[in-house]
């Protein structure tokens, strides 16, 4: 996988250079000096075909050019057709409406804009005096070329050499060979993307060239052959890949890769949204505090909010329905020989205080435990017990967690009748304890809650309150799209690949902010929110992907503005790039290969037992 990649291309100011010997600097129109926001030309004809509700369309946009030029051929001796003419086939042979042919020309206009490495080459040219001229073949009116060059900044040419006007082509040539006779004695070089029209021909008609290499580099993959896929690619391919892409790895990991997901889910949350009749949004800390920033900068439909939680904090604020989920999650899991602390000194206290239950290690004795020994050599059961015989400690412990709690989703809460809580992935935990929460202990703020997620496991809990409706997902989950389901949670995958393919996702959206811990108050009476002293690794790496995913976003939503329709962004579409990346063992261990993660979190411990994600790759 290229990142980065400006092939072998030289910086403008190089080129300016090695283009200062010529008297005159030409430059072909589309793919060169001008790019669409879409992906390949017929997908202006897609987009006609969703507008007119012509299933059609685009088929028959593409015979009637081809028969318009057989017909050309045929009476004047020449291939080159002009757009009314390619509309006169589609009229008198297939029946549609030739005002179409406006819409054409308005999408045309709409969908292009100038290739910036291009484009600035062409000011240095002019500001050092050299003539610039176009040459093109286009079946588009001559003033409609010149309108889309002057909207791309091109207002300082001598002249636009076009096919359908002159009757010739530059793809044999003989279009080339106009603009020699018609600038004799004149030093030209042309500067195009085909190797044939654009180089072999213009050097055969008399004038220099150079090969300015097609800026796609992604090219269209199964399930992205669609209108979203082919925006995503121009955002990506138009900017990355022009040669004038100058950031960093991270941006660059953020921009092609998570910015697509980013997208697509909040059109998803949007759409979940509407058919649910929801009025408020909760986006879940902290995997989802950039997905709030690009919801609320590019798709905000609803009120919402980003709220304070954890799967720790959600927990501890429902104990008498989760204790032995928490407890298993952050206290059971470290203790015994079979557990993932067997191999360190860490002691039954320090794995108890870890969990925030430091207040439980002076009873531990009463059931005959030792507080100093190695958490790894207690049997796990024997803590069981002891754990469960004090969960009335445990609750009152818990009491101004849970009070500060009831406050805090009040406000958040405020009079909304339909709530829809986003998450990332992966069980859904923090959606289930806060509807369980809200339905509890505020019984008098009666509202329905609904969650939604990127990616889902394979859980048995998950998938009833997905059967019952409580919880739906975009990327995939037991209910659909389950190749990618077994793409993140295949049986075969090792633990080392389980946490590389679910890491790289998670680190794109995550904050660097620590972990939600519990609910408390100030003294003022205003509510605290105590939050883990381990920060996230990595902080600034995942800021840049992050800029570059906003900066993603907010290219695509102009994008997609342009096509005049509000694109659905298939699960395909967007889940693709990141599963293209973890295929390429050797680009992502570039991104993510010093990225430091720890797989046994726990909510006070003081030093992360960390490694790198490089371990996954060997």
């Amino acid at each position: 996988m290229l990142l980065n990649s400006r092939r072998d291309r030289k910086t403008p100011d190089e080129l300016v250079e090695q283009l200062m010997p010529y008297d005159v600097i030409s430059f072909d129109v589309f793919d060169t000096a001008i790019f669409r926001k879409v992906d390949m030309p017929n997908d202006v004809f897609s987009i006609m075909a969703m507008e007119s509700g012509h299933g059609d369309f685009t088929q028959i946009r593409k015979t009637a050019e081809n028969v318009a030029r057989e017909r050309k051929e045929c009476t004047e001796g020449t291939r080159e057709v002009t757009l009314v003419e390619i509309y006169d086939v589609m009229a008198e042979d297939y029946g549609i409406d030739p005002t179409l042919m406006e819409r054409e020309i308005s999408l045309e206009l709409e969908l292009t804009e100038a290739n910036p490495y291009i484009y600035r080459l062409y000011r240095e040219l002019r500001e050092k005096g050299k003539v610039v001229i176009f040459i093109s073949d286009m079946y588009l009116p001559q003033p409609v070329i010149d309108k889309i060059l002057q909207k791309g900044g091109y207002t300082e040419y001598q002249k636009l050499y076009l096919s359908n006007a002159y009757k010739l082509r530059k793809g044999d040539g003989t279009l080339q060979k106009a603009v020699v006779a018609e600038l004799p004695d004149r030093k030209i070089i042309h500067i195009g993307d085909s190797p044939n029209g654009d180089v072999d021909q213009s050097r055969k008609a008399g004038m220099d060239a150079l090969l300015y290499e097609d800026a796609r580099e992604i090219k269209a993959a199964n399930g992205t052959d669609n209108l979203s896929g082919s925006v995503y690619r121009a955002v990506v391919n138009n900017c990355m890949y022009n040669g004038a892409w100058d950031e960093n790895i991270y941006y660059s990991h953020g921009f092609r890769i998570g910015g697509i997901l980013a997208a697509g889910y909040c059109e998803y949350i949007n759409r979940i949204a509407k058919s649910k009749n929801i009025d408020k949004i909760l986006f879940c800390s902290r995997d989802c505090e950039v997905l709030w920033k690009i919801y609320n900068e590019n798709y905000k439909e609803h009120e919402n909010e980003y709220i304070a939680i954890s799967r720790y904090a959600v927990m501890g604020i429902a104990l008498e329905r989760y204790l032995y989920d928490w407890a298993e999650r952050f206290i059971f899991r470290y203790v015994g020989p079979d557990s993932i602390n067997s191999n360190t000194n860490k002691t039954v206290a320090e794995v108890l205080r870890e969990a925030g239950a430091a207040y439980l290690v002076d009873d531990l004795a009463d059931m005959g435990i030792d507080k100093n020994m190695p958490a790894g050599q207690l049997k796990r059961g024997l803590l069981k017990r002891f754990v469960f015989s004090h969960a009335d400690m445990i609750h009152r412990h818990n009491e101004e967690n849970v009070k500060a709690a009831k406050q805090y989703y009040r406000e958040v809460l405020g009079g909304a009748k339909n709530i829809l809580v986003v998450d990332i992935g992966w069980s859904g935990t923090c959606i289930t304890a806060l509807k369980y929460f809200v339905e509890t202990h505020l019984p008098e703020t009666p509202c329905r809650i609904l969650g939604t997620l990127m990616c889902t496991t394979k859980g048995k809990s998950l998938t009833a309150h997905m059967e019952k409706g409580v919880i739906s997902s975009y990327i995939y989950s037991p209910y659909h799209n389950m190749e990618l389901l077994d793409f993140m949670l295949g049986d075969e995958l090792t633990e080392e690949e389980l946490d590389y393919r679910h890491l790289s996702l998670e680190h794109l959206f995550t904050s660097d902010a620590g972990t939600m811990i519990r609910y408390g108050f100030k003294e003022d009476g205003s509510i605290m929110f105590e939050r883990s002293a381990a920060r996230m690794e990595n902080g600034n790496e995942i800021r840049e992907m992050q800029e570059g995913m906003l900066a993603f976003v907010k290219k695509y939503r102009g994008y997609e503005k342009a096509t005049g329709e509000d694109i659905l962004i298939s699960s395909y579409t967007a889940f693709g790039p990141l599963a293209d990346a973890c295929m390429d063992r050797k680009y992502m261990r570039r991104v993510y290969g010093d990225f430091l993660h720890d797989s046994s979190w726990k909510p006070y411990e003081k030093e992360a037992e960390q490694r790198t994600f490089r371990e996954c790759f060997t």
